[in-house]
């Protein structure tokens, strides 16, 4: 984001991969629907929104935006 890359750059989406493979591998199975689903939260919850906009304000929904790009390109 502080580089001015899109959230679906071929850059930003190899570190959304990484974050869901952190996630699957770590927490829990994470299909990428759910991984979808779970980046709306980061936007839509007041908490997990101002966990990341006070790194960087409009980072929740830069990630979310990320994540959405992610999932999509793995439903094909």
């Amino acid at each position: 984001m502080a580089q001015g890359l899109a959230p679906d750059s071929q850059e930003m989406q190899q570190v959304t991969e990484r974050q869901w493979r952190h996630i699957d591998t770590i927490y829990y199975s994470c299909p990428p629907e759910m991984f979808a689903r779970l980046a709306e939260m980061w936007v839509a919850d007041p908490r997990f929104a101002a966990r990341y906009d006070e790194i960087r304000p409009g980072l929740a929904a830069y990630v979310r935006d990320a994540a959405r790009a992610w999932a999509a390109g793995r439903r094909r």
